[in-house]
């Protein structure tokens, strides 16, 4: 006599389970020849063959199975991040016509103000004076092109 030890009930369960699969398809068969039209299955599995097909499709097993693929991607995406990162980026603006602002003349007066104080001659020896009208400066905020990269 064969004897088999089962270390997991869970899987004795299953294995009880197939070997009477025989035993119910044999106490089916009297119903479905009365009249059914559906085709009869017959399963048979060896002791082998029935604890094989337990582990195969025992969900905790595939379980443990999907649990070990998904740490192997965690320790892959750890890795990863172990590596140096190399990050870049170029960018160009360029601007066809800069603005231009007209603002009046603010700074003249200040520094021509500075220049008689200070007895400042001009290039003819005579003392500097100041214009009565200093006009508008056409100031230009921006830059025509810019790049830069990182």
């Amino acid at each position: 006599m064969m004897r088999v030890k089962i270390k997991n009930p869970f899987v004795f369960g299953w294995l009880l389970a197939f070997a009477m699969v025989p035993a119910f398809s044999r106490a089916q068969a009297g119903l479905r020849a009365a009249g059914d039209t559906a085709l009869l299955l017959k399963h048979e599995f060896s002791v082998q063959q029935a604890v094989d097909y337990a582990l195969k499709n025992n969900v905790n097993v595939k379980n443990s199975l999907l649990d070990v693929k998904i740490q192997n991607e965690i320790n892959r995406q750890v890795t990863a991040n172990a590596y140096p990162h190399i990050n870049g980026s170029l960018g160009t603006t360029y601007n066809a016509s800069v603005a231009t602002q007209v603002i009046p003349n603010f700074i003249s007066p200040a520094t021509y103000s500075v220049l008689i104080a200070e007895g400042v001659k001009d290039g003819n020896g005579n003392t500097i004076q100041m214009p009565g009208d200093f006009g508008f400066i056409a100031a230009q905020f921006g830059t025509k092109q810019r790049q830069c990269g990182h």
